[in-house]
């Protein structure tokens, strides 16, 4: 099978389409056709090997310490099962399904993939396309995993995302609007009228207005850039207000664990959980078009450094999807 393979740590250039062995469906296992993945900021640092400040040894040992543990990259997956392992009830082949191959397996950004059937494997809603239901994951895990489970949003409540253009931006935003909140998204200029169609009440534009000089606060700060601190920012909190770290320095996450103040203000970090439930919840509202991911652009396995590329200029909306 065709598979995008890299073999040291750099630019999208480190990455080329190579033929592999096709993996089989071992005992408790199915074999996926992928017909959609995506390049998710995961991907991005586990090829650049560019991580957040203090977490480097982390990554290292994570990733591999002197070249990739994982030649092919990939965290989320949309296809069909081909082949079933011994002793698998869950799915039949043909089944059309999407999920997450696993924080640190990756493997998506191929042809085909084999999984344990137990795993972040649901089936594919008829309405969804491939493309859609690939681009759920990533995002909308992270999103669901900081306003629902961490910060609990509750209507009437007002949200400011720092990031809101993004693939996890773009999520909070629209499921921040699910949940009943009166949502503002920070973005640049070019990108206002994707965020406002996305549903946010408000856009802040970065490259004119510094949001920590806004007189006004908010109940709930999402950072999807790494952009702010609770140091610096939680004078924008109202009372009991959460500032939401979903990318930060070490040193940030750790102060953040301490960081409660007497009117209940506080920092909330961690890293977004993977979990059937939640892809359920966003398959459903898929469906139902309260939060569908919006997709930046698509390109063929064999354009995958292009695709790389596209990640690292900066300037995508959305999620960019791969079609092997």
């Amino acid at each position: 099978m065709k598979a995008a393979v890299y073999h040291k740590y750099g630019p999208p250039e480190s990455v080329r389409v190579e033929e592999v062995p096709t993996p089989t469906a071992k005992a408790g296992d199915v074999l996926i056709r992928i017909r959609a993945t995506t390049i998710s900021t995961a991907d991005w640092r586990a090829r650049a090997l560019i991580l957040p400040k203090g977490y480097g040894p982390m990554g290292r040992l994570a990733f591999g310490v002197f070249a990739p543990r994982c030649k092919v990259l990939g965290l989320s997956f949309a296809g069909d099962i081909v082949a079933l392992g011994k002793g698998v009830t869950r799915f039949k082949v043909g089944d059309a399904v999407f999920g997450f191959s696993g924080m640190f397996k990756f493997g998506c950004h191929a042809e085909f993939i084999a999984l344990r059937a137990s795993g972040h494997i649901l089936p594919k809603p008829e309405s969804l396309s491939y493309a859609v239901a690939a681009s759920l994951s990533f995002g909308g895990t992270t999103a669901l995993y900081f306003l629902r489970d961490k910060a609990n949003v509750q209507p009437g409540e007002r949200v400011v995302v720092v990031g809101a253009s993004g693939t996890v931006g773009s999520a909070c935003v629209q499921i921040a609007k699910h949940f009943g909140a009166n949502v503002t998204g920070v973005c640049s200029a070019r990108n206002a009228a994707h965020v406002l169609a996305l549903g946010a009440d408000e856009v802040i534009d970065y490259q004119t207005e510094d949001l920590t000089k806004r007189r006004q606060t908010w109940d709930i700060l999402v950072d999807c850039v790494g952009s702010t601190s609770f140091a610096t920012h939680k004078h924008l909190l109202a009372a009991g207000g959460r500032h939401c770290l979903v990318l930060s320095s070490l040193g940030e996450a750790l102060r953040a664990i301490f960081s409660r103040q007497p009117d209940g203000r506080r920092a909330i970090s961690g890293t977004g959980g993977e979990s059937n439930a939640a892809l359920q919840l966003l398959a459903d509202l898929a469906v139902s078009g309260a939060v569908v991911p919006p997709i930046d652009s698509e390109y063929p396995l064999h354009d995958i450094v292009a695709a790389h590329r596209r990640v690292d200029s900066g300037r995508k909306c959305g999620a960019v999807v791969v079609l092997p």
